[in-house]
């Protein structure tokens, strides 16, 4: 005949308690498990609550998912690729790519900017922006995008549409005025 303390071994295992082996039942199923070492400690913030995590900041890593997604808001911005790799162009010109040159390093990301703004950003923080020697003669500056803010990353980006846009326009209004030019000159 089997007793009692069988039955709940048998169906019950896992509701006893694991250092001492006494099983829980309703005058001391307050005995929980002990908590695991990876278990984060509750930190008492206010009178009535508490937060398991109060200064840890949400895993946000920036991938260039993350840049398509904040480059989506800018207007005629369209995805595409360059040189085989994922891109993101302004009327055909490049806003933001993933390098392909050897040079670059992991998890980068190359975004048009005017040269003068490029030196003042590698300056300011040379953690986050940098250049190899293969982009110097080209108005972009990459970016290290586990080291970079997502509010800095939408600014830059901002910042990168505007250039790109102008310049597209200047190009536009340069090539339509020399047009004219020439049409007034055959005419004559």
């Amino acid at each position: 005949m089997r007793s009692s303390m069988d039955r709940m071994d048998r169906n019950d295992s896992w509701r006893c308690d694991s250092r001492s082996g006494t099983p829980l039942n309703d005058a001391n199923h307050h005995m929980a498990l002990p908590r695991p070492a990876f278990a984060p400690k509750r930190v008492k913030t206010s009178p009535k609550r508490y937060d398991v995590y109060p200064t840890v900041m949400p895993n946000t890593r920036i991938t260039f998912t993350t840049v398509c997604k904040i480059a989506e808001m800018l207007p005629n911005v369209e995805e595409s690729t360059m040189y085989g790799s994922p891109c993101l162009k302004v009327a055909g010109k490049l806003l933001a790519c993933v390098p392909t040159h050897k040079s670059a390093e992991p998890g980068s990301l190359i975004v048009s900017v005017g040269f003068e703004r490029r030196e003042g950003l590698i300056a300011d923080a040379p953690e986050i922006y940098y250049l190899k020697e293969h982009y110097v003669n080209y108005p972009v500056v990459l970016v290290r995008l586990p080291h970079i803010h997502q509010d800095a990353l939408r600014d830059l980006l901002n910042e990168s549409w505007k250039f790109v846009s102008s310049e597209t326009v200047r190009r536009k209004q340069a090539g339509r005025g020399s047009k004219r030019l020439a049409k007034a000159t055959r005419g004559s």
